[in-house]
Parts: C-alpha cells; structure tokens; sequence
C-alpha cells in the first residue's frame, strides 16, 4: 500500500491522503506530484489532505511542507482529520507562509469541500 496517496476524486478533487511518519523526502514527492498535475491541468489545483492517518511528521517534513505553501501549483489548500496539535502546527505553517487565504483547516471534509468550491 502506498504510504501517502495523491489522486483525483470522484467529485474531482485532488486528494491527498496521509498516512503513518512523515519525512522531508515525503513531501518533496508529494509536492513533484502536485505540480505534475498542476502542469497536466494548466492551472493551480484545489486539494484537500486527509490527515486522520498521519502518526507522525519530521521537524524535515514541517520546514518542506513550508517551502510547498509557497508553490504556485495549488490555488487552495484544505486539511481535515487533524489532531489538536497537529492543526496548531499546521496554522504555524500557513500564517508563516503566508498563504492563510488559500489554506485552512476544518473540522468536517463537507466544510472544506465547500470552501474549496468557493
């Protein structure tokens, strides 16, 4: 099974879905994959991260994460499925981006879908 999965959904939305210990390295992949698709589609694509299966991430994966906010392959960017923390470090990371327009965290996956259809 693939560790972190990337796909188009049925309601064509780019997904990605987490899951166990997050590297840099894993990012990185995730990040080439994105701006695949990106260049595929020729615009700037919405995504939304399931992160209820995610275990753990590497101090690696929070500094890459940080430099893909910045990257113009995504227009917006949805989580879900975050812990407490996990949503706490990933608020540090949008508003040090400063991508907090286009990034946001939500409680349900029916909210995120929302907003990125807004």
């Amino acid at each position: 099974m693939e560790k972190n999965k990337i796909y188009l959904d049925k309601e064509e939305l780019v997904r990605i879905d987490f899951s166990g210990h997050l590297t840099y390295d894993d990012v990185k992949q995730l990040l080439r994959k994105v701006e695949e698709l990106a260049a595929r589609s020729g615009e700037p694509l919405k995504i939304l991260c399931d992160m209820s299966g995610l275990e753990s991430d590497s101090v690696g994966a929070r500094i890459a994460t940080a430099e893909a906010a910045k990257s113009p392959a995504w227009a917006k960017i949805a989580f879900t499925g975050a812990d407490k923390f996990l949503r706490i470090t990933i608020g540090w990371i949008i508003k040090g981006a400063g991508v907090e327009p286009r990034a946001q965290c939500f409680d349900s996956e029916k909210e995120a879908k929302t907003w990125l259809r807004s």
